[in-house]
Parts: C-alpha cells; sequence; structure tokens
C-alpha cells in the first residue's frame, strides 16, 4: 500500500513526522553508488516538509481513516468521470429574435423557434451566467466575496440551468458582442461556431447530451456573409459539421435529454427577464442619431479625420462633450471622446444623465459608440472604440497558448524584444499588457495585434503547415507584411495602408493573415523593395565610414552589453550635439521615425524643422518625447546608437540627400539580419528561423560593432535612381 511506503520515508522533527522533497546520495558515497547502483545510504534534503506532498499524504490519511469523506473534497463529481468515454452528438437550436427573422429563416428551408416560443425557458447571454456565478461561495460575515467573475466556455454554457423552478438556457460566451467584435462578422461567426461545436462534442463527459443556442437577429441575415451563415444551418440540419455530429431542433424536444445544472442560492442575485434596447444602451439618447443638415452644421463639425486630432487639444472639456451630444458624425464624436479620455480616463463623469440617471461616464459614451458603429459594421471605429475600451476577445489566451504549445516564440512588438516575446501560456491579462506596452500611442497597432494573435491561433489548428520553419512569430511584422502589399496595390502612404487594414472586415484581414503565411517569402521579398532608399540625382554619393573599437566605453558594473544598453537606456543620457544631429538627419532625408513606421506620432519631418531652428528646444524636447515612447530601455538605447550613426553619415556626407524617409526600425533590423548572416554564413538562408538568438547576439554586441552593421545596412538599403547599390 502507498501509505506504507511512504510512512517509511518520513522524517521526524521537532516530533513531528514529515515527508521531504527528496532523498540523495551524499557527497563522499558518490563514486562508490556509481560503481554499484542503489548500493549506498540516502539522505533527505533540506527542505522539510515539501508542503505539497505533506498536504496530499494527510489529506489520504484522512479519508482512509474515515475521518473525510472523498464527495468533501470532490463536490463537483470529477472523479465520477475519470475514464468515462468523452464525445456526445450536439443538440443544436436556433431561436429567432422576431417572428420576421423566423419566416426569413423558415423561407430558407430553416426551422427556429422564437423566444416567447420557448417560453417558459429563459435565453440569457453567458455574461449572466457568470454574474450568477459570482454569488457561489459569497459570505459577508466571513469576508468572502464569492467566485471571481470569469468568462465561460462551451462546456459551461452548452448545459441546461434550473434555478428557483426556471429552466434557462446561456448562448455561447463569445456571441457577446459587448466583449468583442469577431462575432459581428458573419464569415468569422461561421468559424467560431464550427469550432465551438466540434470542442463541445469532445470534450462533452458530463450525463446527458450538450445543448448549444444561438439567438439570429436581423443583421446575421442582412449583413455581408449572410450566405456563409445560411450555409452553416444548412449543413447542420443535414446532421453533421465535418466530423462533428450536429442534431438540428427544437428546444422542447432537447430539454429531456440535454445536460442539467442546479443553481440554489445566489444571495439575492436575479438573472433580467429580457434585455430591451434601452437597459442594454442606457447612453443611447445621450447623442444625435440622425445627422443635422449641411448648411446648419457649425464650422466646427469639421470632421476630425480631415484635420486630425489637433483641433480638439485646444477645446474645453464642454466644447468636447457639445461635439458629443450635437453632431451625430461618429468620427467626431469618438474623436471628441478620445480626447477626453486622454485627459481624464474613462471614469471621467461627464456630467451627462442616462436613461437610468445615473451618470454617463466617457467610457460609457465610448460603450454607445462601438454599438453604433456596430449597428453599421463601421470597422475602423468598432477597432478603435474597443481598443480604447479595453475590450478582448473570450479565446485570446487559448490563441496564444495554442501557438507556444506548438514551440513557437510569440512577439507582440514589430521589432524584436525579449520583454514582448512569449515562449510559454500567458493569461490574457499579460498578453495586452505587452501588446499596450510595445505599442504604445497606437491603438491600431494594438487592436490589430490582439485580432492577429486569433487568427494565427484558429489557422494553427486548422492548417499547420502554414507555419512550417516558423519558431518566431511576430505580430508586427505580420502587419507590416499585409500592409506593405495594400501600399504596393493601392499605392498608399504607410499610415494610409494601416487605416486600410483598420476598414477591413475580419473575414478579410483573416483572408489577408493566411495569403501572407502561404507566400510569406514572396511577401517579404517585396517588404524589402518597399524599404529601399533612393540617394537623390544630385548627390555625390556617399562616404561610408568605419568604427573602432575606440568608441566602446567600460562596461564598468554591467555584466555584459546588454546589460550595459539596459542601464544605459534606463538613465537616458544624450551626448553634445545630439539633438542637433538628429536635425541633420531630418533635413538631409524626407523625414525620420523612431520607431513603430505606422505610427505617424513617431514621425520628424520638414515640415517640424521647418517651424523651430537646429537647437531650439522645442525640437529637442519633441525627439526626447519619442525616444521616451520607447518601451524597453535596451531598445531606446539602440536607439541612440543607431542615430549616432546616422548623424556621423551625415556629418561626414553633408551634400547627401535622401529622397525618402528613413525608418529607424527598418535599419536596425537589417543591420541585425546582415550582422547574422556575417556571423553564420552556412546559416544565412535561416535568419527567419534564427531570429530571436540573432537579435540577442545583436544586444550583446560591443556599440563599435553594431555602428559597423547598421553602417551596412545603410549602404544595403541605399540605391540610386539606376537601382544599382553603392
Amino acid at each position: 500500500m502507498y501509505r506504507d511506503k511512504l510512512e517509511g520515508l518520513l522524517v521526524e522533527r521537532d516530533g513531528d513526522r514529515l515527508l521531504p522533497e527528496l532523498y540523495r546520495v551524499p557527497a563522499e558515497h558518490i563514486e562508490a553508488e556509481r560503481r554499484e547502483p542503489r548500493s549506498q545510504p540516502r539522505e533527505p534534503n533540506e527542505n522539510v516538509p515539501l508542503v505539497w506532498a505533506q498536504s496530499l499524504y494527510i489529506l489520504g490519511a484522512l479519508i482512509q481513516d474515515g475521518l473525510l469523506d472523498v464527495s468533501e473534497i470532490d463536490p463537483l463529481g470529477r472523479r465520477l468521470r475519470v475514464g468515462r468515454r468523452r464525445g456526445r452528438r450536439v443538440q443544436f437550436a436556433l431561436l429567432a429574435e422576431s417572428p420576421s427573422i423566423k419566416l426569413r429563416l423558415d423561407e430558407n428551408g430553416i426551422k427556429a423557434e422564437t423566444r416567447n416560443e420557448v417560453s417558459p425557458v429563459l435565453v440569457q447571454p453567458a455574461a449572466s451566467l457568470a454574474e450568477a456565478y459570482c454569488q457561489l461561495g459569497r459570505n459577508p460575515r466571513l469576508g468572502l466575496s464569492g467566485r471571481p467573475l470569469r468568462h465561460l466556455r462551451g462546456l459551461a454554457t452548452s448545459m441546461a440551468y434550473t434555478f428557483e423552478g426556471r429552466r434557462m438556457l446561456f448562448q455561447p460566451q463569445f456571441m457577446n458582442q459587448h466583449d468583442f467584435y469577431l462575432a459581428l462578422d458573419n464569415v468569422m461567426l461561421v468559424e467560431r461556431l464550427k469550432m465551438e461545436l466540434a470542442y463541445v462534442s469532445k470534450q462533452w463527459d458530463a450525463p446527458g447530451r450538450p445543448l448549444v443556442v444561438l439567438v439570429v437577429n436581423d443583421h446575421m441575415l442582412t449583413a455581408e456573409g449572410s450566405a456563409a451563415l445560411l450555409n452553416f444551418m444548412e449543413q447542420c440540419r443535414e446532421g453533421r459539421l465535418g466530423d462533428t455530429p450536429v442534431q438540428l431542433g427544437r428546444v422542447a424536444d432537447f430539454l429531456p435529454t440535454a445536460g442539467r445544472e442546479r443553481i440554489d442560492v445566489l444571495h439575492g442575485y436575479e438573472f433580467p427577464d429580457g434585455i430591451g434596447e434601452e437597459e442594454d444602451r442606457p447612453c443611447f439618447t445621450l447623442m444625435p442619431l440622425i445627422a443635422p443638415d449641411t448648411d446648419d452644421a457649425p464650422a466646427s463639425a469639421t470632421p476630425a479625420h480631415a484635420n486630425g486630432t489637433r483641433i480638439y487639444q485646444t477645446c474645453s472639456d464642454a466644447e468636447l462633450l457639445e461635439r458629443v451630444t450635437t453632431q451625430a458624425d461618429l468620427q467626431i464624436q469618438f474623436d471628441a471622446l478620445l480626447e477626453l479620455e486622454t485627459r481624464h480616463g474613462l471614469e471621467f463623469d461627464t456630467g451627462l444623465r442616462d436613461l437610468e440617471d445615473r451618470p454617463a461616464r466617457t467610457q460609457d459614451l465610448l460603450e454607445e459608440i462601438y454599438m453604433r458603429a456596430s449597428d453599421t459594421r463601421n470597422w475602423r471605429l468598432i477597432r478603435l472604440s474597443a481598443a480604447l475600451l479595453g475590450k478582448h476577445d473570450i479565446d485570446l489566451e487559448g490563441a496564444a497558448t495554442d501557438i507556444v504549445v506548438h514551440q513557437k516564440a510569440l512577439s507582440v512588438s514589430r521589432s524584436y524584444s525579449r520583454h514582448s516575446t512569449f515562449r510559454r501560456p500567458m493569461g490574457a491579462d499579460a498578453i495586452l499588457r505587452a501588446i499596450r506596452q510595445f505599442n504604445p500611442d497606437d491603438l491600431r497597432a494594438q487592436i490589430l495585434t490582439q485580432e492577429l494573435i486569433l487568427n494565427l491561433g484558429l489557422l494553427l489548428r486548422s492548417h499547420p503547415e502554414l507555419f512550417g520553419n516558423m519558431t518566431l512569430i511576430r505580430t508586427g511584422q505580420l502587419l507590416q507584411l499585409i500592409a506593405a502589399g495594400l501600399q504596393h496595390e493601392r499605392r498608399l502612404a504607410i499610415s494610409s495602408a494601416m487605416d486600410e487594414l483598420m476598414a477591413m472586415a475580419p473575414h478579410e484581414l483573416a483572408r489577408a493573415v493566411r495569403q501572407v503565411l502561404a507566400h510569406y517569402h514572396d511577401a517579404r521579398d517585396s517588404l524589402l523593395q518597399l524599404e529601399l532608399m533612393h540617394v537623390s540625382s544630385d548627390s555625390s554619393g556617399m562616404v561610408t565610414v568605419k568604427f573602432d573599437s575606440s568608441i566602446d566605453p567600460e562596461l564598468t558594473d554591467a555584466a555584459n552589453w546588454h546589460e550595459w544598453r539596459s542601464i544605459q537606456g534606463s538613465i537616458g543620457r544624450y551626448s553634445e550635439g545630439f539633438f542637433e544631429g538628429v536635425w541633420d538627419i531630418v533635413n538631409q532625408s524626407l523625414g525620420l521615425v523612431i520607431g513603430d513606421q505606422w505610427n505617424p506620432k513617431l514621425r520628424l519631418d520638414h515640415q517640424l524643422c521647418a517651424n523651430m531652428t537646429r537647437g531650439e528646444k522645442l525640437f529637442k524636447d519633441r525627439v526626447e518625447h519619442i525616444l521616451n515612447k520607447t518601451p524597453a530601455p535596451d531598445s531606446h538605447q539602440l536607439y541612440i546608437e543607431a542615430l549616432q550613426v546616422l548623424m556621423v553619415v551625415m556629418w561626414k556626407n553633408p551634400d547627401l540627400r535622401i529622397a525618402d524617409t528613413l525608418f529607424l526600425d527598418v535599419i536596425i533590423g537589417h543591420a541585425v539580419r546582415l550582422a547574422w548572416q556575417q556571423r553564420h554564413p552556412q546559416q544565412a538562408e535561416h535568419y527567419d528561423q534564427q531570429r530571436d538568438i540573432a537579435w540577442s547576439e545583436f544586444y550583446q554586441s560591443p556599440p563599435s560593432e553594431v555602428a559597423n552593421h547598421v553602417m551596412t545596412a545603410l549602404a544595403y538599403l541605399l540605391i540610386n535612381d539606376e537601382g544599382r547599390k553603392p
């Protein structure tokens, strides 16, 4: 018996018999043990007791001695399911939001019921069930707050619940459009439904059969992709979705065989009887629904997207709120609320009152913007407002986990950083925090990065062959490849290409991701052609610069050059003449972008310089502000080193004029690649698989080597008008 064996291992300490972490061979007996295994005495290590093992031992002893019953430590009965065969036919019921929708479905040969027809069964969103579960375990007298609020997955929402004698069914969590917007896209919705039904079918091990319900609304049948949704329903009617057995039918027919769960004490929590528009959108009366006549519109109503958001930075809070409450243009409303959020945060009390006479916060008004943009499928504003509100999809954590368990590192920044790279499963909060940290000041990059991760997770399950020989997945690079394709195809500016991505329907972006992965090498080569820069025709050529080790400082307290860069980047010290040198870089090119090339806020150009002198403090402050946006100290220092190389090049070549914008990230990225290929010539073609190692080696290089590689990268990227490299 295991208990007899364990008791022979117990160690007595102060009258207690304890389990150590392990037993080991004493150092003086190791050689003898090697000569004759299992011949030498063992001794316990210092970790006595090993708390986890000791707890299990005591728990087992209590059960064996009859002082504790197994059911008391397994109230959910999970032990009863061990070894039970998984897999069930999924019962799938369609509910029409109105009789007219039911009629339209019937015209397409799809049988559905309305909510009234399934009464008294109550159909709720998954969020209601999650809120109800928060009451479980709550005990104010004992200071117990109850179960934390969490998203519920498919197995939880595929049960028929009973509370106070009333039957309740819950839609899948991802159907909640308030949480995230992918369910607004019919094509994406179909993909999610297929995955949900397949998951529930394979993982179901509870008594009864799973029951999944879907409420069909008007937008599902009228918006783009409605044919895909109807085709999905037709497949369900035929009884099979790929390998997943599905039975389409009526709720009343399914309830007797459905898996059941009973909810008892909820401490006064009540499920809502139904959710009407006014309850769901308490701020919808605070903003106009119909745009005013152009002749009556004030001059201040010029759309923010035409002149940028700068026009709002000089407005008072009252003027911003006036735009929100008098202008029907969603873009105007959003930009005004964005400025309010920037000043005061999401919890700011605007002084307005909602339908329930509660203070309307900036967050509440942005939620209404999100819902209105959802109504019209304005994907750009849907994404921007979702990013500002911090929304995330229930499957984000699962998608990221799928990536790393397939032995793929996941980086959420455009340029490589160890701090933005995940190699083990992380929670959604940690992923979102990293996305915001490494894509600062750009809501577009933040929300598209999250969407990319979700698409990558879906593709890894359905088309793993697309990721062959890919050990590091960089969402920033994939965004760049997709946007570069649009830029070339539609002849757009870089920032405009990013806006085009924001305006895409999610299924269009998903298709673009798959296409880039399928033609990864071609897309990368096309991007390289876009990154090559041109020397203007009046230039006499470029003098290259060679840097020697005399420029390398002492490491002092740093263990290596990477640590030195982290220390220097944290200090943020600039050499004499540094900002004047940046001025020269800008004026001998079309401009300079320090950081993400898709973010226009990080650009220095001639227009800025035209309003400032070479040594002006305003210019220095602007450069320092942009550099301080760099999320990691080591990257900050690397930017400084690269800029110093460009300064020397401009000083050595006063007649040099570069007829393109200098993107610092692009130059450094090529410097890393060329450095790797120089050190490892036999692995030069495998750089993409070794990218993380290449960046690590680059950070470990002394400043003189980094400077020479940056010089090489600049020379590589510059070509003359005839296309010959200098």
